[in-house]
This record gives C-alpha cells, structure tokens and sequence, in this order.
C-alpha cells in the first residue's frame, strides 16, 4: 500500500471513530433528563480521546522509527546532549503541571480540618452523616462515616437507584433550607449533621438549598464543633425529661392534695379506732 492509500486509511479510520464517539455522547445526553447521565458520554467517553490519540500517535512513531533504525555510531555530543535536554525538560513540564492540577494538600480551609478532625475522633464506622455540601466522596475518604449525599452517582442502568437518589438530594434540600419538619436521625438515619455557608471550605462550588451558617436551634441536635463558617452537629437522643417535657409548677394543687389525704388519713385513724375499741353499754 503506498503512502497515500496508508493516508487515506488513517483518515477513514479517524472519522468513523470520531463519528461513533460523538453518537455516543449525543444519546446520553438527549436520551436522560438529569444531568449524570446527561454528562456520561462527555465525562466517560470523551475524556478519554485525547489519551488514545497519544497512544496511536506514538505507536505509529514507534512503527516508522522501527522501519528507519537510528545509527548510534552517527550520534555525536550535540545530539545527545540536546535529546537529554529535551527528556529533562519535558519531564520537568510534566512533573511541574501535575503538582499544579493535583497539589499535596487538599484544598480545604482549616475549619473543615478541624470538622474532619473531630469526626475522625468521635464518629466510629457505619454511622450516617448528612451535609449541606457535596465534597465528591471526601468525607467518606477521610472519615469513619457514611455519607448517603457522597456516593458515587448512581448507574444510569438503574433508573430506579436513580430516582431514590434524586429523593434523597430533595429531602436534603427541604431540611436545609427548613421548609419541612424532617428529623436528621429519624427520616435519615444520620448520626451526624454538617453545614457551612462556604461550600469553597470543602473544596466545593455550592450547597444543598440555602446556605445557613448555623442551623436553627434544633432539640435533637448538639454541636461538636463550630468555628464561623463550618458547623458540625451530632444527633443525641432526647432522655426521659426531654420525652415528657419539663416540669410545671402545681404548689397550689399539690398542697390542696397533701390536705385532703391528710384528712382522709385522720378520718381512716378513727373509724379504725372505733371498730378496735367499741364502747361498752351502760347496764341500767
């Protein structure tokens, strides 16, 4: 095959894999109405293009290097020294770029810290925690806690998973923003309850509903930890006086109540009395 028709191939091949691929992600996105599945074709799919593109580019470098060897005998110092610069300077790039896009620490404010902190020595595996923030799984990675909101997003084959989801996320919002009586440990089962009026704390760009810097005062709830603009709650259970309410002041009644028994008491002491210790008759 001369190198045209090698050209040719190429481009033939190019356009009918470009072409599937934008099918691809053409039916996600006019097949579903939520924006997961809608952005599957472009976050599965197309993400990925640029990388295989680097792989086909490199093989076919490979295949004509491979068809044309390079005579060692012909490289001189010039040669290598600049071949060496290049490698030491695109791995520099390289390595410069990743730091940039993947820093060591996270990004997340110094309250957050203190918010993981205190659930990383109070929280123990299993118990739930609900917030008004989606830090894509970070919570879950740091803490002993699960977090119903930081799952993975449900898979688009399972539109019932997906529709419990999106009842999840709107109770959250209801709760949040208080426009509806949801208890965080009974409609959740969370232990635990996160908020902040800066999702940017977390490494995030918004909040479920509004974005309050302390939730109402609340009986069910008591915070751990609070600095100005991340609030960590726990749930404890109300104790036998919070169930039957508090005391109300019966001075009144309760003397009136201490009387009559007292009286009762006298007129019990002497009927009792009279039945023990009759009189005698009066023989005439």
């Amino acid at each position: 095959v001369s190198g045209a028709g090698r050209a040719r191939e190429v481009a033939v091949a190019t356009v009918l894999t470009a072409a599937g691929l934008g099918a691809a992600i053409a039916w996600f996105a006019l097949r579903f109405d939520t924006f997961v599945p809608q952005n599957t074709g472009l976050s599965r799919f197309a993400q990925w293009a640029p990388l295989i593109c680097i792989l086909f580019l490199a093989a076919g470098a490979e295949a004509a290097i491979a068809r044309r060897p390079v005579r060692t005998d012909r490289v001189n110092g010039r040669t290598a020294v600049m071949a060496t610069s290049a490698l030491i300077l695109g791995t520099t790039g390289a390595a410069f770029v990743i730091s940039q896009s993947f820093p060591p620490r996270l990004g997340i404010s110094d309250e957050a810290e203190h918010a993981i902190a205190a659930l990383n020595r109070q929280a123990t595996p299993g118990q739930i925690l609900v917030a008004n923030v989606s830090t894509r799984g970070m919570l879950e990675f740091l803490t002993p806690v699960e977090v119903p909101s930081e799952a993975r997003q449900p898979v688009i084959e399972a539109p019932t998973v997906l529709s419990a989801a999106n009842g999840h996320l709107a109770e959250l919002i209801r709760y949040f923003g208080g426009t509806a009586d949801i208890n965080a440990h009974r409609d959740f089962g969370a232990t635990w309850v996160l908020v902040t009026d800066r999702p940017a704390d977390f490494a995030a760009s918004r909040t479920f509903g509004p974005r309050p810097a302390a939730l109402p005062d609340r009986a069910d709830l008591r915070l751990v930890w609070g600095g100005a603009h991340v609030r960590l709650y726990r749930h404890h259970a109300a104790g036998p006086v919070e169930k039957l309410g508090p005391a109300h002041g019966h001075l009144p009644r309760t003397l009136l109540a201490g009387l009559f028994l007292l009286v009762m008491g006298c007129v019990a002491c002497a009927v009792s009395g009279v039945i023990r210790h009759p009189r005698s008759r009066v023989k005439n």
